[in-house]
């Protein structure tokens, strides 16, 4: 991201070492470059060593894990963040230091996931936030402190949520939902 704005401490002038420039301020030390999959909490844990950041897309997949504490470096996805068919998955803790998605959040078909709690940081998702068909899913207060989402915000079938808490997070949302909201097949 460009660090053109006028938030303090941005000094507005047109010295040499003014921060008003089109050069992009780097999120990340260390990025993957492409697409990246984890399947194991060994795959994630590894990427740690080596990466704070992927540009491209990231898939967590098929995992038995029951949180997402191995990605704790992660601060940045430039495409995509698919977290999809875990079966072991209660908890996406772990993601403290997640601050963007470029793409979308998706948040799929994790059977035992019962909170969406670990994205405390998380302030900007450049596409949609789909969370669907999470059977067991009782809380989404964790996308409280998203102030942007650049697409559609879209919260169905995951039966154990009540209807009034994905409400209140499009509500908090407001006019931070580019797109359209969609709220339907949650609990009442």
């Amino acid at each position: 991201p460009d660090d053109d704005d006028t938030t303090p401490p941005d000094d507005d002038d047109t010295t040499p070492t003014d921060d008003d420039d089109t050069t992009p301020v780097p999120i990340c030390s260390n990025p993957a470059v492409g697409d990246q999959t984890f399947t194991t909490p060994a795959d994630m844990s590894s990427f740690c060593t080596l990466h704070d950041c992927v540009t491209g897309n990231l898939t967590v997949t098929s995992t038995t894990a029951p949180d997402l504490w191995t990605l704790s470096c992660l601060n940045q996805v430039s495409g995509d963040l698919l977290i999809e068919n875990n079966p072991g998955l209660t908890s996406v803790d772990g993601l403290l230091a997640l601050d963007e998605v470029g793409g979308s959040l998706r948040i799929l078909s994790n059977p035992g996931l019962l909170q969406v709690d670990g994205f405390t940081v998380l302030t900007d998702v450049g596409a949609d936030v789909q969370i669907d068909l999470n059977p067991s899913l009782t809380s989404v207060s964790g996308l409280l402190s998203l102030s942007s989402v650049g697409g559609d915000l879209v919260i169905t079938n995951n039966t154990s949520l009540a209807t009034s808490d994905a409400v209140f997070l499009a509500n908090s949302l407001g006019a931070a939902v580019a797109g359209t909201v969609s709220i339907s097949g949650n609990a009442p």
